[in-house]
């Protein structure tokens, strides 16, 4: 490339102008309109009662809700604009004259885009940059299950999963402020004149002349958005490290140590529990999404590199770049509701009966979320025994598999390994629940297995769900 600003073309040219239209506009308004749908859905399962108890959970319907209206502002600022005024680009392009680009300017979209975008814009901003510190919380919520077990008992509820997203809203919201105050909708005044000459017979002409304003609205900067000094330290200085070097270098760290942890993990537990595995599952899926992000947000990265450091990148180059950089976004915003149905056999569950009403309710399963300590009614009567007993792909009807069907059950907070019924070590027994999150998991003696028998227990779960 020259080091010449002047030798480069000023001018977009054809073939970019149908890249934006094709790319940026008809493949980004597929994905936008497609990751709305499927992110209402991911929210609709993830705001059910039995699934918005996990602290995971709160964080990916947190993100899924950002997402629909991030996908919602893309559609709004890029995509639809993209598409509507494609005709009017190409006819400048062929004939760059005043006209045409009058004509541009009069398109009825450019003239809705002018009066939202200085809403938009600082709203989209706002949204990418939420996505992203969401993104933040989700990947260091699993690296604290997974490396700090005894931390996460602590810091993984849902109230307190609450409390970070609003902080995460606060904050970049105030970052955002001067946003804001960068464009505002000017007013331009076209003056046109029309020159009727009238022939009569006796070869006297007359000339009318009429005079008339169109008023067309532009997206112009303020003149805080026009300061060089402003542009260099808060677009650059400071948006690079925070939208950016931040949150990945955290995802890096984080989702590194996860990786290394997983696969000590499988190394050295070859027979993983029920619960273990489905842990490592959504940490996996989790991973997957954050390297997705990073991949499809990295594009951005390089375009706001490309604007500071090479000034004379030429507008070709930077509408292409821009272009693909959101798609990536869009594609982004609409993965993640199938990284969610591949990984989660929950969440698929959850799908299938919410909108389709196929298949079993995920949660009224045999022996899921129940004590065996606790009485009450189980619909019909039907003794814990006899439950344990009843024929089923996921239990047998012997001892062993009775107390792995028990501590499955067990909240994933901690990934400790539970007592197994063949182990001689001395056991506390507990009655009792209240004060606890974990699940105490009583002795019985040969009578006490014969009285149990005769007891019942309710369909409430007293179990935090934390997620598949």
């Amino acid at each position: 490339m020259s080091l010449n600003c002047s030798a480069e073309p000023k001018l977009i040219d054809a073939t970019t102008v149908s890249i934006k239209y094709v790319v940026g506009g008809w493949l980004t308004l597929i994905f936008c309109v497609s990751g709305i749908v499927t992110n209402i859905f991911t929210v609709v399962v993830l705001s059910h009662p039995r699934m918005r108890n996990s602290s995971t959970h709160v964080y990916l319907m947190a993100l899924s809700a950002c997402n629909i209206f991030l996908l919602a502002g893309l559609m709004i600022n890029y995509s639809l604009k993209s598409i509507a005024s494609y005709p009017e680009l190409l006819a400048y392009l062929r004939r760059p004259d005043r006209i045409n680009r009058n004509a541009i300017l009069a398109n009825s979209y450019e003239q809705f885009y002018a009066r939202v975008a200085p809403f938009t814009t600082p709203l989209l901003s706002m949204l990418l940059l939420s996505s992203t510190y969401l993104t933040v919380l989700l990947s260091g919520d699993r690296y604290f299950l997974i490396c700090w077990p005894l931390i996460a008992e602590k810091i993984r509820t849902r109230k307190m999963a609450l409390r970070l997203v609003l902080l995460v809203f606060i904050l970049v919201n105030i970052y955002i402020l001067p946003h804001w105050f960068e464009y505002r909708t000017a007013v331009r005044s076209e003056k046109a004149i029309h020159s009727i000459t009238n022939s009569t017979p006796n070869n006297n002409e007359t000339t009318s002349k009429t005079t008339y304003t169109n008023r067309l609205v532009e997206l112009a900067y303020t003149r805080l958005g026009s300061n060089a000094i402003y542009l260099s330290i808060y677009r650059f200085y400071l948006n690079v490290p925070i939208t950016f070097v931040i949150p990945f270098t955290l995802l890096t760290l984080c989702n590194g140590s996860m990786i290394h942890q997983l696969l000590l993990i499988r190394k050295k537990k070859r027979r993983l529990g029920h619960r273990m595995k489905a842990d490592i599952r959504i940490t996996t899926m989790l991973i997957v999404i954050v390297l997705t992000f990073m991949l499809c947000r990295s594009i951005n990265l390089f375009v706001n590199l490309f604007v500071q450091l090479s000034p004379c990148l030429n507008q070709n180059s930077l509408q292409r770049f821009n272009t693909f950089a959101n798609l990536l976004i869009a594609f982004n915003g609409f993965v993640n509701f199938f990284l969610f149905a591949v990984f989660g056999q929950r969440f698929r569950e959850m799908v299938l009966y919410i909108f389709f009403r196929r298949g079993q309710y995920p949660f009224f399963s045999a022996l899921d979320g129940i004590s065996a300590h606790r009485t009450g009614g189980l619909s019909g009567g039907v003794p814990i025994i006899d439950a344990i007993h009843r024929p089923s792909r996921r239990f047998s009807a012997n001892d062993s598999d009775i107390w792995a069907a028990i501590t499955r059950r067990r909240s994933s907070a901690t990934m400790a390994v539970l007592y197994s019924p063949s182990d001689n070590r001395p056991r506390s027994a507990s009655h009792s629940l209240v004060g606890s999150s974990h699940l105490h998991i009583p002795t019985y003696t040969n009578d006490d297995r014969h009285n149990i028998s005769n007891s019942s227990i309710n369909e409430t779960s007293p179990f935090y769900m934390s997620g598949d």
